[in-house]
């Protein structure tokens, strides 16, 4: 990452290494299992808004849905790139 990258090179970059941003994939709407996010989640970290609905999906193995890098085109991309976009899809294992 550069702090002179253009809008543009900062979503490619995102796109290659399946970044999740604010307002693309970080939304009201996403859970953080769904845009990748899992990982900063801590389990043992009490009292947060949703923290059993993430718990209850973790021990279930059951996440819903999961951020992805396709080719394009993608339909209902986050992040549009040149040759991939990200999305958040359905898990075909749920």
């Amino acid at each position: 990452l550069e702090a002179t990258m253009t809008a543009e090179e900062f979503n490619e970059y995102r796109v290659a290494n399946m970044i999740p941003h604010q307002g693309h994939e970080i939304t009201p709407n996403v859970h953080p299992l769904a845009c990748g996010l899992g990982k900063m989640v801590h389990e043992a970290k009490g009292c947060y808004i949703g923290q059993e609905i993430l718990a209850r999906m973790r021990s279930r193995g059951r996440q819903g849905k999961e951020l992805v890098k396709l080719p394009n085109p993608v339909e209902g991309a986050t992040t549009i790139g040149k040759t991939h976009s990200l999305a958040i899809v359905r898990k075909m294992s749920d």
